[in-house]
């Protein structure tokens, strides 16, 4: 649990969750779905901002969108690392290269299609088509960037299963059409800068 202080611990009760931005505490509500084998939060809605002098501050309806949480440090550091195949796809299948790229990561994660907008995959291959599936050019295409995902994962100094485990703990959540990292421990940070990257926010237009 993340260390967060005791006057905002005091709201966080069972299907309660805490969002820091900044020095600021944000409560939603969410709860868990088991999907594909895999639990997956939900969120509820939101709840309000929890301050040190005036304790919860309960929203008065100024969400005016749903509360999206995607799961996002591991999915952006693959984006990363296969930053390079994704170029070589913009340079030669250009108009397919999102539809690409998002279908072979699926693939090679073995992603069920009813997880696809709780992942930021979807934000980074956002021009992606699933009508793309279709054309016999892009199933061998996917199935060449497969190979060349499987390639550079495998090539990474660093153990694979703690990488994993420690960057699934990073979430972006968006409120109100505006994104924001969750909080995030040093181990993430670690992992990012060891690669010569860094953890903030990235959605294509």
């Amino acid at each position: 649990m993340a260390n967060y202080p005791d006057f905002v611990l005091k709201y966080k009760t069972k299907g309660i969750y805490v969002n820091k931005v900044g020095d600021n505490y944000y409560l939603y509500k969410a709860h868990c779905e088991r999907i594909n084998g895999k639990n997956i939060r939900i969120s509820d809605g939101y709840v309000g901002k929890v301050t040190e002098k005036d304790g919860l501050i309960p929203s008065k309806g100024i969400v005016s969108s749903n509360i999206m949480v995607y799961e996002y440090g591991f999915y952006y550091f693959i984006y990363l690392l296969t930053e390079n195949i994704y170029k070589g796809q913009k340079r030669l299948n250009k108009k397919y290269a999102d539809s690409i790229m998002l279908f072979a990561l699926i693939d090679y994660f073995n992603i069920s299609f009813i997880n696809l907008d709780n992942i930021s995959l979807s934000l980074f291959y956002s021009k992606y088509s699933f009508d793309d599936l279709n054309i016999e050019k892009v199933k061998v295409e996917i199935q060449r960037v497969i190979k060349m995902i499987d390639s550079t994962i495998n090539s990474i100094d660093y153990d694979y299963e703690i990488l994993r485990n420690v960057l699934s703990t990073l979430y972006l959540v968006k409120i109100n059409k505006r994104f924001y990292l969750s909080n995030y421990n040093d181990k993430v940070i670690e992992i990012f800068n060891k690669f010569n990257y860094e953890v903030k926010i990235y959605v294509k237009d």
